[in-house]
């Protein structure tokens, strides 16, 4: 109960942006309660109290490393890409285009992989490239007809929302059917799928210690990744290496 109440500050000042004078007397009563309801467990400790607060150490020290990596990883990805309209002001008309690229990406405001990866600019110069955004769904599913938003970012280069819902399984099969019902081609044979693989090389100034980096590479073997979900053809996808320093 001490935890939830620490719980209510931390989102109604952080998330729902509200005063703390506002918020400190709506939770001090039950503050003083739940702690008096925790001094008074305090002696139980010793015999056998502290096995429920090491188990839940444990599931905090997971989590937070998880949250830390990911946001580590995203400010990777963020280095790596360049602006949309910065991109497509630079980027000219593509008459006969030999394929489309298909980058899979989380922020949709940039093209990843064009800044680190040298050779990336040359080879989308006479691609259709498509950014791929994943979306989590606030509701179990997603009507198929409302799976996807297709828009046109600049020549030759256009943006893919997709969203699933919490109960769904992101599925590329589901994107596809979708995007044919509104004519979009967006898999052929020269269809290319591109994909962040990240890679932990160093440590980050003031960042991680080196356990987390340890614990945070670990968890990041055993998750099951975006792309194990949505299962591009073996042939036709490429896993690109980015740097994750923390």
């Amino acid at each position: 109960m001490l935890a939830t109440t620490i719980a209510f500050y931390v989102v109604g000042t952080h998330v729902f942006k509200w005063k703390k004078r506002a918020v400190l007397p709506a939770i001090g009563l039950f503050f003083v309660v739940d702690l008096l309801f925790v001094a008074s467990g305090l002696p139980k400790f010793i015999d056998g109290a502290w096995v429920p607060l090491a188990i839940s150490a444990v599931i905090a020290t997971i989590s937070l490393t998880w949250l830390h990596g990911r946001r580590s990883l995203a400010r990777a990805l963020a280095m790596d890409q360049e602006p949309v309209a910065e991109y497509s002001t630079q980027r000219k008309p593509v008459p006969n285009p030999t394929g489309r690229s298909v980058l899979l990406t989380s922020d949709p405001s940039g093209i990843p992989f064009v800044r680190r990866h040298l050779w990336m600019p040359a080879f989308l110069e006479d691609k259709i490239v498509i950014l791929l955004n994943v979306l989590p769904a606030s509701r179990p599913y997603v009507e198929q007809v409302r799976r996807v938003a297709i828009e046109q970012l600049g020549p030759a280069l256009f943006l893919v929302k997709a969203s699933f819902g919490y109960m769904e399984t992101p599925q590329l099969t589901y994107i596809l059917r979708a995007c044919d019902k509104l004519d979009f081609n967006m898999n052929d044979e020269h269809t290319t799928f591109f994909y962040a693989v990240p890679a932990i090389v160093g440590l980050e100034k003031g960042g991680m210690h080196r356990g987390g980096r340890a614990l945070f590479s670990w968890l990041s073997r055993a998750s099951r990744s975006l792309v194990d979900d949505l299962e591009p053809p073996p042939d036709r996808r490429v896993g690109l290496g980015v740097e994750v320093r923390m």
